[in-house]
């Protein structure tokens, strides 16, 4: 474990809450108001419905059996710091995957993972449905797999952030991991070069070719239009689903990596709502194991209302796993880890240090990234972590987010 207990303070500023556009329709609208009054964390509304948060359902015995194994046991490479919020004077420990950016010589890391790659046979009442990452997605030629593996997540890329290029102090480019962290952490990296220092994550496989692993879940399917096809997109009960995922996690179970398990067009419901993914922590034995779900998404099955695009959806947890890999373990006592003074996204309150689900809302259309292999891929814009603890940014070009959305803090601590 690479821990850095320091504490610092920073004074508060004359600052004012961000702006949200309206997302939808009037009738989403009312939808989402209902929604308010439950303090659901809707993301946006797809055809598939409303996406939301799927939260960590651990009991109280599995959370005091996480902390007391980050304190004894292994799991992936992470460090700790403590940060003192100026809006309520409190101080909230903050972990994050790999190495402190805040020594004087910051040292760079490399975080294996596993990456799985899960077919999902969906029982509907007509017969199995196939939803499989070894074919290609709608209109392609390439394996949905290898347009993951090959996808900026994995391949570095150059990348500039609000108008700074991060890369350029680690050879002119970076997976996205250390593009978002060494933009997140700009003020430390560039202390001593306008280029900024070579601290950066890098996250290596551990096997050549992804695990391939298969469930069979019962479910409904939605047809799409795939050019002159018809694409599925398959949606199971996440009460059969994350039974399934734990398994697997338990048979690869390997502590000091991360788990990446990747599917191809499902979703996972919960009563009216829809989740696209999540990360979690879990104990294994004395020690701690961190991974993340989620789906590749053909762009011809989202074309109304919150649109999503390939990996757009993966790289949403993939960012949160780096900067809040233990999911908020144990929410009680305070202080415990990642948690932040409360904050207000659109329709909902949330004390979580998860930078993806702070935007989504007023980002309808994802952001396009081209991979090293000229492929157009997405993502969505995602809050630095000074947004959460309203601080000063340091962040890089002076925003609290990585596409620029978020130009301030909130004032407020929301209710």
């Amino acid at each position: 474990m690479f821990t850095s207990t320091k504490r610092w303070s920073l004074p508060a500023h004359p600052h004012r809450k961000a702006g949200v556009r309206p997302v939808l329709a009037l009738a989403i609208g009312a939808l989402l108001a209902g929604l308010a009054v439950a303090q659901v964390p809707v993301r946006g509304i797809t055809e598939d419905g409303p996406v939301v948060r799927e939260y960590p359902a651990h009991t109280d015995a599995e959370r005091k059996k996480i902390k007391k194994n980050l304190s004894t046991g292994v799991t992936i490479p992470y460090w700790t710091r403590d940060v003192t919020s100026p809006i309520d004077g409190k101080t909230y420990p903050m972990s994050m995957v790999g190495s402190t950016p805040f020594r004087k010589n910051p040292q760079s890391i490399t975080v294996r993972y596993l990456p799985i790659a899960l077919k999902v046979n969906v029982q509907t009442d007509k017969g199995i449905v196939v939803q499989d990452p070894m074919k290609p997605g709608c209109q392609d030629t390439v394996p949905v797999v290898d347009r993951f593996m090959q996808s900026p997540m994995f391949v570095p890329v150059p990348f500039s952030v609000n108008g700074v290029d991060v890369t350029a102090g680690v050879g002119g480019s970076g997976q996205f991991a250390t593009i978002f962290q060494r933009a997140n952490f700009w003020g430390e990296v560039a202390k001593s070069n306008p280029a900024g220092n070579d601290w950066h994550l890098n996250l290596k496989s551990s096997v050549k070719a992804p695990i391939q692993e298969e469930i069979t879940v019962s479910g409904t399917v939605r047809e799409f239009a795939c050019g002159d096809g018809v694409g599925t997109v398959g949606r199971v009960p996440m009460t059969e689903f994350k039974p399934k995922i734990l398994e697997i996690l338990k048979k690869y179970a390997s502590p000091k990596q991360a788990i990446f398990i990747l599917t191809y067009n499902v979703v996972q419901k919960k009563n009216d709502f829809t989740i696209l993914g999540f990360h979690d922590a879990i104990p294994i034995g004395d020690d701690v194991q961190t991974y993340a779900v989620s789906g590749y998404y053909d762009a011809a099955a989202y074309s109304t209302g919150w649109r999503l695009a390939d990996i757009e959806s993966w790289v949403h947890e993939y960012i949160e796993w780096v900067n809040d890999p233990f999911a908020i373990v144990s929410p009680q006592p305070f202080p415990s880890s990642n948690r932040t003074p409360a904050w207000g996204a659109p329709h909902y309150c949330s004390d979580y240090l998860e930078p993806g689900d702070v935007i989504p809302g007023g980002n309808k259309d994802p952001y396009p990234i081209t991979g090293a292999n000229g492929y157009v891929y997405h993502f969505r814009d995602s809050a630095f972590y000074q947004w959460f603890y309203r601080l000063p940014t340091t962040a890089a070009g002076g925003k609290y987010s990585m596409m620029g959305t978020l130009t301030n803090y909130q004032e407020n601590i929301c209710q």
